[in-house]
């Protein structure tokens, strides 16, 4: 009951994305009404491609995603029995080390079994399955169609009191009131410029854009013919085409071609092919005889990493919290973002009863912020680490301590081919359920450069 939650009052959230819905729902546990003000239209309103919904605010939509075990371990937390209403939607569960052929470098991962299960499915299916829970919760509204022109604060600006916004064609500018509003409306954050508008300090970032760009299609298998999943990853600086064949929802398949340092996929059918033949491996190639497309091709580029230092902002205003990629975005080939943003969502419940008792003040932001810090930083040195090895990457800056991370990660990987204790340990940190310090171990690292002296094989041509 409303009655016995932690905080009364109301909380806003802008953008109806993952991130918007999981905050809300670990908000409607401390308010007695959080309401989500999405800027696209209402599904039922929404134009339907092929049977299937895809909305604007959704640009990854036609496009391969992985949800982490980590993650799937947080989903299943907030959503008791989610993993298993993706299954009844049709979602495959694979074995990341058994079932899948993974390409690293210049050889193949070997096959094992390794516990690392992935629900594998599109993003419109992971999206309706934690709509249909955000919408059975009682003391949640979700507005749809509402453009936020900004925020309403108090008169010296310190504190953010609620929203302009307006609804669908209707004209006239309205206003909500809240307690605490939450920014999860994404890499298109109006935020930054509405804050800098009341004269508060312009927010500091950082931008690393690696030039990656993909494009994905749906296939089904022909009759009688027989494709397996496989996942090939670029190697800088030589090799900068990957790609991921996955099964997903509907018996159907997702293949997307993936390129860095400003190789792209070709727009059509004959550049999307050609680029599959020029994968280190042929097998994609081939697969592709043995399907029939589904879809047509979606191309998506925008993936640069940006982080929005709202930690380091001297007079964030109380009231306020960004989150998502509105805060920090990724380059998605790491598929870290859905696990990011489920940690901050649980990291976000642990800090809301001591934002209820300061007001949710600026300082309770920046200390939420650091919180978030505490996952964020690795994730983020993950990813730009291994974008900047690329010539093109924009912000580039190479410290003399990662041309020594370089060196060691490259016999890393090298012997992860002939081992498969040291494969597990980098799946799992991929799959972020163990820290990247457990490279360090004396263990790992005697493995490393062991089997790193061995020669690298030559990628198998077969998937077997």
């Amino acid at each position: 009951m409303a009655s016995q939650r932690a905080n009364k009052g109301t909380a806003l959230v802008i953008g109806g994305s993952i991130s918007g819905m999981l905050s809300a729902k670990v908000l409607s546990e401390h308010f007695d009404l959080v309401v989500i003000l999405e800027k696209d239209a209402a599904p039922d309103e929404l134009s339907s491609t092929s049977g299937e919904l895809f909305r604007k605010g959704l640009p990854q939509a036609a496009h391969q995603h992985l949800l982490l075990l980590k993650g799937r371990q947080l989903f299943e937390e907030f959503f008791p029995g989610f993993d298993a209403e993706l299954e009844r939607y049709g979602a495959p569960l694979v074995n990341y080390s058994e079932d899948v052929s993974l390409f690293i470098g210049e050889g193949k991962l070997p096959r094992f079994e390794s516990g690392l299960d992935l629900r594998v499915c599109r993003r419109p299916l992971i999206d309706r399955v934690v709509t249909e829970r955000i919408e059975s919760i009682e003391n949640i509204e979700r507005r749809y169609a509402c453009q936020v022109s900004g925020f309403i604060l108090n008169n010296d600006n310190s504190r953010v009191t609620g929203l302009r916004y307006q609804q669908g064609s209707i004209s006239a500018e309205k206003t909500l009131r809240a307690d605490l509003v939450v920014d999860c409306s994404g890499r298109g954050s109006r935020t930054r410029t509405w804050l800098k508008k009341e004269g508060l300090s312009e927010v500091s970032g950082t931008h690393v854009n690696p030039k990656l760009g993909y494009a994905s299609q749906l296939f089904e298998v022909r009759p009688g013919q027989q494709v397996k999943p496989i996942e090939v990853a670029p190697h800088a600086p030589t090799s900068p085409r990957a790609a991921g064949l996955w099964p997903v929802e509907n018996n159907k398949w997702l293949l997307t071609l993936i390129g860095m340092n400003a190789v792209y996929p070709g727009n059509d059918l004959n550049g999307f092919t050609q680029f599959a033949a020029e994968l280190p491996t042929k097998y994609i190639h081939r697969a592709l005889s043995d399907m029939s497309p589904a879809s047509g091709i979606t191309h998506f580029r925008g993936t640069e990493n940006v982080w929005h230092r709202y930690d380091q902002m001297k007079d964030h205003p109380s009231g306020l919290l960004v989150m998502g990629d509105a805060m920090c975005a990724f380059n998605p080939l790491y598929g870290q973002g859905l696990t990011l943003i489920a940690m901050a969502a649980k990291s976000l419940a642990l800090r809301l009863e001591q934002g209820a008792r300061s007001g949710f003040s600026n300082t309770w932001a920046r200390r939420t912020y650091r919180r978030f810090n505490r996952f964020f930083f690795t994730a983020w040195m993950i990813a730009i680490s291994e974008d900047m090895r690329w010539p093109e990457t924009e912000g580039r800056n190479i410290p003399w301590y990662l041309n020594v991370s370089y060196r060691y990660m490259d016999r890393l990987l090298a012997a992860c081919i002939h081992s498969k204790p040291l494969a597990h340990c980098c799946l799992s940190i991929a799959n972020m359920v163990s820290s990247p310090l457990s490279l360090l171990r004396p263990d790992v690292m005697l493995k490393a450069f062991w089997f790193g002296r061995k020669k690298q094989v030559t990628l198998r041509e077969e998937c077997s």
